[in-house]
């Protein structure tokens, strides 16, 4: 079991951080993930605007951003795979738009986003084939969310 460590930095779309935890290990043994902790930060629009800003060079608010950890086991032997950082203010705009909840929203991010701390990655052109991420992002939203 996955120690997720939650912090909801934002008021607008307060979330559940047990329910969060819970989530983020389902997707660890749905992969077989070898990690021992990870973080998941909520933030507001300017917050999430600043990291990708910061991190990527990108001037404007995004849904999610995989920060990930590749130094292998710590001084105490446990494997903290990364940070993902969410804003549930841009969840709640897509989930609109999907037509379903903002907690489905919030777990395709939070599976996006594991997904990128494992290595995986989008395809590296346009019109590339599907990547093996949107192969295992798909099953794992057939597996593991459900409206």
């Amino acid at each position: 079991m996955i120690d997720v460590t939650v912090c909801d930095l934002q008021s607008t779309h307060p979330v559940e951080g047990d329910a969060v935890s819970e989530f983020v290990n389902r997707v660890a043994g749905a992969l077989d993930c070898p990690a021992d902790e990870v973080s998941v930060a909520f933030v507001d629009p300017e917050g999430m605007r600043e990291y990708n800003r910061t991190h990527r060079g990108i001037d404007r608010v995004t849904d999610v951003l995989s920060f990930g950890l590749d130094d292998g086991p710590g001084p105490d032997g446990m494997v903290n795979l990364g940070d993902l950082v969410i804003c549930p203010a841009q969840a709640a705009e897509q989930a609109v738009r999907e037509g379903h909840s903002l907690w489905t929203e919030l777990r395709i991010l939070l599976l996006h986003g594991f997904l990128h701390l494992t290595g995986l990655d989008h395809p590296e052109q346009a019109g590339e084939l599907r990547s093996a991420m949107e192969l295992e992002e798909e099953r794992l939203r057939d597996l593991l969310i459900s409206d």
